[in-house]
């Protein structure tokens, strides 16, 4: 019984990181949405409007969201433009039962990553919204930049490659890439499990929750000086990860003073022995 809720839970948690904004005129196509997705393995949220959709996608990490054409009178692309000029970059895709490729044309030009004619294969639309989510999450990556530092600590994400304090440069597996690459973006901000989960194997719905704490190992293992005390990626116990810049070493609590006698430089402490 406790391990079917813990498995709840984490299920509960992942999707949470999955949320597909669903906005569709028809009721019906509405209901056989939400039911698709939830047995993906998103969370579904159905919104009632134009600016709720806008709302929502700046208020909480959205995966993707889907809009059905003619939802309360506004165009696909007037849609695209509304969310696009509210700031949301993610994945945006539109369904409609209009063919005309001018329609499709439209809504691409204006902001729209696929345009998925309905009826479509249930199989094939979760196959998009994955396709799309990870062009947007590369996307995402390659505009905030290639090469990520926190304090002494420099990961160069072309090269897969660390370079840290006390150490020679180490390089990186594509997992421990990603994993590292997700707690330096969010350095000093705790990061759980789940997430890291979401962002190292985006697509692996059976990934284990122990399967993190085996990298993080690994991690330590690179680029910490002594993996059992780490400097950069501490835990949080019950939480998750956080990436932390390395603490200054110490200055000495001393005052020395240098005189030279008979040619010979000699160190002085002000503190008593």
């Amino acid at each position: 019984m406790r391990r079917t809720a813990i498995d709840k839970r984490l299920q509960q948690a992942r999707a949470a990181v999955r949320r597909v904004l669903v906005m569709e005129p028809d009721s019906l196509d509405a209901s056989m949405l939400m039911c698709l997705l939830s047995e993906a393995s998103y969370l579904a949220v159905l919104v009632g409007g134009l600016a709720e959709l806008v709302t929502r996608t700046t208020q909480h990490e959205t995966h993707a969201v889907l809009v059905g054409e003619g939802t309360h009178g506004a165009t696909g692309h007037q849609v695209c433009e509304q969310l696009r000029g509210g700031g949301y970059r993610g994945p945006l895709i539109l369904l409609s039962r209009l063919r005309d490729p001018a329609v499709r044309a439209a809504a691409l030009s204006r902001g729209a990553d696929d345009f998925v004619v309905k009826p479509y294969d249930p199989h094939e639309l979760v196959a998009r919204i994955q396709a799309v989510a990870r062009r947007s999450f590369l996307s995402d990556r390659l505009a905030t930049g290639d090469v990520i530092r926190v304090g002494d600590a420099e990961l160069a994400i072309s090269e897969m490659r660390f370079t840290g304090h006390g150490r020679p440069p180490v390089y990186l597996t594509p997992t421990e890439m990603r994993l590292l690459e997700c707690l330096m973006r969010n350095r000093a901000i705790t990061i759980t499990r789940d997430r890291l989960i979401d962002r190292a194997w985006p697509d692996d719905l059976l990934a284990a929750s122990n399967r993190i704490d085996v990298y993080i190992a690994r991690l330590r293992k690179k680029i910490e000086v002594d993996p059992m005390h780490p400097e950069y990626i501490q835990t949080v116990r019950g939480l998750g990860y956080v990436f932390r810049e390395r603490a200054a070493e110490p200055m000495l609590n001393t005052h020395t003073a240098a005189t030279s006698r008979g040619g010979r430089a000699i160190i002085a402490s002000a503190n008593p022995a």
